[in-house]
């Protein structure tokens, strides 16, 4: 029998099975959703050809000019494909640290977005006539869900270490870098050139190939997390805590480390490896939201605000530089502040 898990003062039950939103929880929210509008409506705006920021809103609805719905049109994918990536990897993020119960349990720390992308990069630079609009896609999700697959087999004895998770990650993670490394320098200049340029991270030039197959995933993880609707919360506790209260641990963690990976790889396909966001993204939720976790759906919306501002940096102040650069350069040092934090908590 499943224990029934009552709302707290100041939140509300929803008709669904173990949801509760607390109205905090909702303010914050609302504001990020808000953000992320705003971002996206400056993402359309700015560029070669600016447009005012009312005029991208009043476009979204049907009005403008043709060339300005022209220009918008072609802007209009680069921030679908940032808007997604960055949902995909903050959400991605959420359910490996959650089901790890490690903040360092990042995609691209413990070598899921790597391995997307050793497998993405294989089919861009080997088989250029397969990376159609699903060519590497699939090939990205394949290639996560088996770098996925190791990870866990290699640190499933005698019980899951959150630690040897990490461990064993940045092991495998430098193992497929080094792969990547491995099929540049074995193809010719041009072939490794668009392997590199892939390599960069970047949301520019992108078609509605790569919007597609981004979106499509997005919504049939959304649509399984909504069939589910087990509250990640019980899945942070031990196993047998866990299991009391009547969660099927071992069921529900394959089945969020499989939607992680899904949406993770879907965001590599589309925007190439892009750091900090599914490490950062659900950290900086789970403060916004005071939530012993992090939140999903705060953990998503972080993380698009996260990367259409990244993006934005770019495109303004550093010359268009790729978003991946960005994205890295801030990673790094919350990488080391992170495990500075886990090693406190190791001492004490």
């Amino acid at each position: 029998m499943t224990a029934r898990i009552l709302p707290r003062p100041g939140e509300v039950a929803l008709p669904f099975p173990r949801m509760r939103v607390r109205w905090y929880g909702i303010a914050v929210g609302a504001v990020l959703a808000a953000l992320t509008v705003l971002a996206v409506a400056v993402e359309l705006s700015v560029g070669e050809y600016p447009i005012p920021l009312g005029k991208s809103f009043e476009i979204l609805v049907g009005g403008g000019d043709y060339v300005e719905r022209l220009v918008v049109d072609s802007r209009m994918t680069r921030a679908l494909v940032a808007l997604g990536a960055g949902v995909a990897l903050g959400a991605g993020g959420a359910l490996t640290q959650t089901t790890a119960k490690n903040p360092l349990a990042s995609p691209d720390v413990i070598g899921i977005s790597m391995g997307a992308s050793a497998a993405a990069v294989f089919v861009v630079v080997m088989m250029p006539n397969a990376a159609g609009a699903w060519g590497v896609p699939i090939a990205a999700m394949v290639g996560g869900i088996l770098t996925a697959a190791i990870v866990i087999v290699l640190v499933s004895g005698n019980g899951i270490d959150t630690m040897r998770i990490v461990l064993v990650g940045v092991a495998v993670n430098a193992l497929a870098a080094a792969a990547v490394s491995f099929l540049l320098v074995s193809v010719d200049l041009q072939a490794a050139s668009d392997g590199v340029e892939w390599l960069a991270g970047s949301v520019t030039n992108r078609t509605w190939t790569h919007v597609w197959p981004l979106w499509i995933t997005i919504a049939v993880c959304a649509v399984a997390v909504a069939i589910s609707s087990f509250d990640l919360r019980v899945i942070r506790l031990s196993d047998a805590s866990a299991r009391g209260l009547g969660a099927p641990v071992t069921v529900l963690t394959v089945v969020y480390w499989v939607i992680a990976v899904l949406l993770v790889s879907a965001a590599v396909a589309a925007a190439g490896p892009i750091a900090f966001i599914a490490l950062a993204g659900p950290q900086i939720a789970r403060l916004l939201f005071r939530s012993p976790t992090p939140p999903l759906i705060g953990s998503a919306l972080t993380g698009a605000v996260l990367l259409l501002g990244a993006d934005l940096v770019g495109r303004t102040a550093l010359s268009d530089l790729p978003v991946g650069v960005i994205t890295g350069v801030l990673g790094a040092p919350f990488f080391l502040a992170l495990l500075v934090i886990a090693n406190r908590k190791a001492t004490v």
